[in-house]
C-alpha cells in the first residue's frame, strides 16, 4: 500500500472506503456499476479499468491529487477515503516474471509512442486515409488507434498473472488511460501542411516521461 504523509500521519487509500462511497452513490444517483466506472474514470482522467481495480481490493491511485479528486466526484470529505497505516511503503522489488511481463508491456508501449511521434501525432495516418478516398478518414484513425491501444492493455491485463498485487500493475493502466489524452481531439487531416505545426512533441515528451519513470521506478539502474 503507498503511503501518504497528512498532517504527519502516514495514511493509505482504503478500497472497503472507496466501495462504499462508490455504492451509495451508485444508488443515489441510480447508476450500474459500469456507468459509474465510466463516469469517474472520464473526470479524472483516469483508465475505466484503473478505476474497477481500486474497487476490487487491488492498489490505488498513485497519488493523493487522484484521490482528492476521486473524493470530491463521490461528495465525500477530503481524505475519507483514506486509512492510517504503520510505517511506509518500499518500492515493491519485481520478480524476474514480472520483469518479463513489464518489458512485453513496455515494448508495445514504446512502439505505439514511436508511431505517435513519427506520424505527427497520428495525423498522418488520417491524410492516408483521406488520400485513399475514405469518407470519414478522422474515425477511421480513431478505429485504428483503438486498436492498437487495446494491444497495450490486453497485453497488461494477460500479464497481471504475475502482476497482481503489484503497484506497478495500476500503474501502467493509470498511464495508459492518460496516454488517450495525447491524441484525443487533435487528430485532423485537412491542416495547410506549409502552416502546420505539429502539437505532438510537449505530449509525446510527457507521456513518454511519464513511463520512463516507471521503469525508473522499479528497475532503477
Amino acid at each position: 500500500m503507498r503511503a501518504y504523509n497528512i498532517n504527519g500521519k502516514k495514511m493509505g487509500f482504503d478500497s472497503h472506503k472507496f466501495n462504499v462511497a462508490f455504492k451509495q452513490y451508485a444508488k443515489s444517483n441510480n447508476m450500474t456499476k459500469t456507468a459509474l466506472y465510466n463516469e469517474i474514470s472520464d473526470d479524472i482522467g483516469v483508465s475505466f479499468e484503473a478505476v474497477r481495480n481500486w474497487s476490487k481490493n487491488a492498489n490505488g491511485p498513485g497519488d493523493i491529487e487522484t484521490i482528492n479528486k476521486i473524493e470530491n466526484y463521490l461528495g465525500v470529505e477530503t481524505n475519507s477515503l483514506l486509512t492510517e497505516i504503520e510505517g511506509g511503503a518500499e518500492v515493491q522489488k519485481l520478480t524476474d516474471n514480472q520483469i518479463k511481463s513489464f518489458k512485453k508491456v513496455y515494448d508495445k508501449s514504446k512502439a505505439f509512442m514511436f508511431e505517435f511521434e513519427s506520424t505527427h501525432g497520428f495525423n498522418d495516418i488520417c491524410k492516408e486515409f483521406k488520400e485513399k478516398g475514405s469518407k470519414d478518414p478522422i474515425k477511421e484513425t480513431y478505429v485504428y488507434l483503438d486498436k492498437r491501444m487495446k494491444e497495450i492493455a490486453l497485453t497488461i491485463e494477460q500479464e497481471n498473472f504475475y502482476f497482481r498485487n503489484a503497484d506497478i500493475y495500476t500503474e501502467l493502466w493509470d498511464w495508459l488511460g492518460a496516454v488517450y489524452d495525447i491524441y484525443n481531439d487533435k487528430i485532423n487531416p485537412s491542416f495547410d501542411e506549409e502552416n502546420y505545426e505539429p502539437t505532438d512533441d510537449e505530449d509525446y515528451k510527457f507521456s513518454t516521461a511519464d513511463l520512463e519513470s516507471i521503469l525508473n521506478k522499479y528497475l532503477p539502474t
